[in-house]
């Protein structure tokens, strides 16, 4: 399957509103004018914003005063908020002395606010504030799904206020999402309605200041718990007593559909226990497979027989998605494509598998507990099954809604929106997954399972009880979406927790309380008491390694991986667009810093790819640098950053490197720890090289990682600084932040199948410890909560 380019035709037709007239225009900026509206332009060099007034209008140009402005760059867009409504332009500029002179504009977008299709539309209408005993005559524009465009005459509403509209097909309640001047020019003010809203009370946010809702003694005990039982498995994995269990103790199943396709499954039970189990259904989420889910699995098995609860947990995967589920003809899915994915075969799966569960296990009482994007499905099968089936649903860091989901991870790309205008984008890659959008895109509009709306409609219909838990720190989900879909149907039976985490959730600390938490809830809507229990680890290490030896592995070949990783295509940045980031900037000051270089330093920069220490070191100053990296391309880029440079070309999985004992000074391994298969042979290597005396600094992503609240404050700037150096710059940047994330992805699934090793802090600094460093510093790194870390030793 081949990636489709999405061109920057496609991108206007997803805002097709603009105003072209000379004299609308015009009164446009007269009343910015007049009412001194901030002019936005970008940020400057120093990431500073670009604000400005109107000081001077005329028909041929508006003058700026632009002192914030970068005036080493002339073009660019500009924006500005008026009567609720966001406008843009872009239009030739050239500085004064003082000011920026802009030529007026041709055309101004609209920014569209409504996330469905506008259709026209007439007809009359009466408009009443909620608020007010007011009522004003009006005429209908347009109609949406959820929404609804009108012009009136002599009102004043504000953004957000609550109104009534009567048509003739009815009477509907919403809220006021825009208001400007009609663009007809005809004295009359355009008000964009939003319909359909869950009327007051809106579901409450149980706000947590820990995971556990516990006390500040219990969480440490619950914290030291699990931190001791990761140094045990760390322990037992170095002397390597670990002995993975027999085969027969993983429980597979086929599930056999009504199609004729088979859901492969696992199984984790309690031992020992009798009765009728609680049964636990975990559907796979984007782009994973069952494997992923073991952590959950043990976690959930381990608190239930604790209890002396029996219980089933069942993971599965797709058919038509990654892993080893065959559809009807007997096919099964590769790797990196799903070119048959249809969210409407993801809620089939989760039925078929509960029905399934029902008729042959005969369980006390099933459970459905989703992840991530997992949401979506679920929330359609849950109403299907009803309550008699399914007696919980739990949803972790998951979206309301697929449209919103999809334009987050995408790069800010609106599929749905698209569909609805006809737009075709093709084969594209989300987060390391390849699949034909304009087919997924119409079979989630057919079947009802695309937009908020549509999870209006299902959660209005459902009666289970739903425990949804949001992450704080997750910048992909939106938690004013989930609160107001939550709002349509039965609020008795619902619960809204918000919890400090981030979005990726799979085998950290953090992530097994997390699971405890969901345990807890299962236990409370099953009316059964399950403590808190944290699984064997090492049991758990040796099931996941057997579970791997027996699933299809994903496809990695180091140099081409880390080629495309740091390089990327022509047409994008890659790991470059990382390097932009303030986070990484400031991470690699604080390497530096924690290297305390002195003049002449020899330094070996391990896995220093395309040499971007050379860039956060002092030019006034002379170092002697020693790249060493795989990827050749990356090492001639270092050479041309730094002539100094002495890039050395090398396989990082052996077990010895190409350097005399005692060579440098100092080392450097940034970011690049995980990425190796015999971590602690490079640790105890970059001690042999280190003259006595020197320091050696490692930097690492921690376990569960989750980038998601960096680059959503990140985007924005990196957009800002591109667009200051042209619009092909911008461009060229926004194509890259999708392929990025494509590339994190890959990452994450490849520490998944045990690739790649990610650590906690204190597990690391055991590790460089045990090979014979001195720590000398522990901190924190890369966004706030932290990310990363970097630890300082000596040798």
């Amino acid at each position: 399957m081949t990636v489709t380019a999405i061109t920057q035709t496609q991108l206007d037709r997803l805002h097709p509103v603009k105003v072209e007239d000379p004299q609308k225009i015009k009164d446009l900026l007269g009343l910015a004018f007049k009412q001194a509206i901030p002019i936005r332009r970008g940020l400057t060099k120093i990431i500073e914003p670009e604000v400005a007034s109107i000081s001077r209008l005329t028909n041929e140009s508006l003058t700026l005063s632009a002192k914030t402005f970068d005036r080493a760059v002339t073009e660019g867009n500009f924006s500005f908020t008026l009567g609720g409504s966001v406008y843009f332009f872009s239009s030739p500029a050239a500085f004064t002395e003082t000011d920026l002179v802009v030529d007026v504009p041709t055309s101004v977008y609209v920014v569209e606010r409504r996330e469905r299709l506008r259709r026209p539309t007439t007809g009359s209408a009466w408009l009443s504030p909620l608020d007010s005993p007011s009522r004003h005559s009006c005429k209908v524009q347009d109609r949406s799904t959820g929404g609804i465009g009108i012009e009136c005459q002599g009102v004043d509403l504000r953004t957000g206020q609550p109104v009534r509209v009567e048509t003739d097909t009815g009477i509907e309640d919403g809220s006021v999402r825009s208001v400007f001047s009609s663009p007809a020019g005809n004295g009359w003010t355009r008000i964009g309605i939003q319909v359909g809203e869950a009327p007051p009370p809106l579901l409450s946010v149980e706000r947590r200041a820990s995971i556990l809702d516990a006390s500040p003694t219990e969480s440490l005990r619950r914290r030291l718990s699990t931190f001791s039982a990761t140094l045990s498995m760390l322990a037992s994995r170095a002397s390597s007593a670990i002995v993975s269990p027999p085969e027969a103790q993983l429980e597979r199943l086929d599930i056999r559909a009504s199609d004729g396709s088979e859901i492969a499954a696992l199984v984790d039970r309690t031992d020992g226990i009798d009765g009728r189990p609680i049964a636990i259904v975990l559907p796979p989420a984007w782009g994973k497979t069952k494997e992923t889910l073991l952590p959950l699995a043990r976690t959930l098995v381990a608190m239930f027989q604790r209890a002396k609860v029996p219980a089933m947990v069942v993971r599965f995967d797709g058919v038509d998605r990654r892993g080893e589920s065959r559809n009807s003809s007997g096919e099964t899915t590769s790797n990196r494509n799903l070119e048959r994915f249809r969210i409407s075969r993801c809620v089939t799966d989760l039925c078929e598998s509960v029905n399934w569960i029902q008729a042959n296990e005969d369980p006390e009482k099933t459970f459905v507990v989703s992840i991530s994007a997992g949401a979506i499905e679920a929330r359609r099968a849950v109403r299907l099954l009803g309550k008699d089936l399914v007696d919980g649903w739990i949803a972790v860091v998951g979206p309301a809604d697929l449209q919103s989901s999809m334009r987050i991870v995408s790069g800010g790309i609106d599929y749905i929106g698209g569909f609805e205008r006809g737009v075709k984008f093709g084969v594209r890659e989300t987060l390391g997954v390849r699949f034909d959008v304009d087919e997924a895109n119409e079979d989630a509009a057919a079947n009802g399972l695309a937009t908020l709306h549509d999870a209006y409609d299902d959660f209005r219909q459902i009666e289970t009880p739903i425990t949804w838990v949001h992450g704080k720190h997750d910048a992909w989900m939106d938690l004013d979406r989930a609160k107001r879909a939550l709002s349509h149907g039965n609020l008795k039976n619902r619960r809204l927790i918000e919890i400090p985490v981030g979005h990726q959730l799979r085998s950290s600390a953090e992530a097994i309380q997390v699971f405890q938490l969901i345990g807890a809830e299962i236990a409370r809507l099953a009316d059964a008491a399950a403590p808190l229990v944290t699984p064997d680890l090492a049991d758990m290490s040796a099931r996941r390694n057997q579970e791997r030896r027996l699933a299809r592995q994903p496809n990695y070949e180091p140099s081409e991986f880390w080629h495309d990783y740091l390089l990327g295509t022509t047409d994008t940045f890659a790991m470059e667009l990382f390097h932009r980031t303030s986070a990484y900037r400031e991470l690699m000051r604080d390497q530096v810093e924690a290297l305390a270089l002195s003049d002449n330093s020899s330094v070996l920069d391990l896995g220093g790819g395309t040499g971007e220490l050379s860039r956060h070191l002092d030019s006034a100053r002379s170092f002697r640098i020693t790249t060493l990296d795989l990827v050749p391309d990356a090492l001639r880029e270092a050479r041309a950053r730094n002539a100094t440079s002495g890039p050395i070309v090398a396989d990082l999985n052996t077990p010895s490197m190409p350097f005399q004992d005692q060579s440098f000074d100092c080392v450097l391994a940034s970011l690049f720890l995980s990425y190796i298969s015999d971590p602690v042979a490079v640790i105890r290597e970059t001690i042999r090289v280190t003259r006595p005396g020197g320091r050696i600094v490692f930097s690492s992503l921690r376990r569960d990682a989750d980038l998601s609240k960096v680059w959503r404050a990140e985007e924005p700037n990196l957009i800002r600084e591109a667009r200051l150096q042209g619009p092909e710059e911008e461009s060229r940047t926004r194509r890259s932040l999708p392929e990025f994330l494509n590339a994190a992805s890959k990452v994450a699934e490849l520490e998944e199948w045990g690739v790649f090793t990610f650590w906690e802090p204190d597990e690391l600094a055991q590790l460089i410890e045990s090979a014979g460093a001195s720590i000398e510093s522990v901190r924190p790194a890369i966004g706030n909560p932290p990310q990363g870390f970097l630890v300082s030793a000596s040798v």
